[in-house]
């Protein structure tokens, strides 16, 4: 749902002229589909209360909101390539997509098997400042591409 609303909105639009932009449109879409996310999982919960509340989004905020956001820079690193070798255009997005969703998977996971004494709590943390470097890697290696992406 996240990614389909940019594909169907944004590759089109003339604004999308640099292999940045694909970063930084996923990324942000990714801020406003995990803010939703969030409320939703707390309005939602079978028992809430202020605590339990307050806990979940402090929680929540600190690795659901960076996994998505950083998660989706991953995807806008792979579209930008993909726009930029033609020929290999879906292999690479398709590579991307795939490897995005393993390491959703694998954050799914890990939170699945946090325990009382939040020693997964520290994969989850891990995981997370380890997506962040590759971010990080993948912003300064487009800074190095071509100006204008082949739409």
């Amino acid at each position: 749902m996240l990614y389909s609303s940019i594909i169907l909105c944004v590759l089109k639009n003339p604004a999308f002229d640099e292999p940045f932009d694909a970063m930084l449109y996923l990324i942000i879409s990714a801020l406003g589909f995990a803010a939703v996310e969030n409320l939703l999982y707390i309005f939602l919960m079978p028992e809430l209360t202020l605590s339990n509340a307050l806990s979940q989004t402090l929680a929540r905020f600190l690795s659901a909101t960076f996994l998505h956001t950083l998660a989706s820079g991953i995807l806008g690193f792979f579209l930008a390539i993909s726009w930029l070798k033609f020929k290999e255009r879906k292999i690479i997005f398709a590579g991307g997509f795939i490897l995005v969703t393993a390491i959703h998977g694998f954050y799914n996971y890990l939170a699945w098997l946090i325990d009382a004494n939040g020693f997964y709590s520290f994969g989850l943390m891990a995981l997370i400042v380890t997506l962040g470097g590759v971010v990080h890697w993948q912003l300064h290696d487009l800074k190095n591409k071509s100006s204008v992406c082949k739409i």
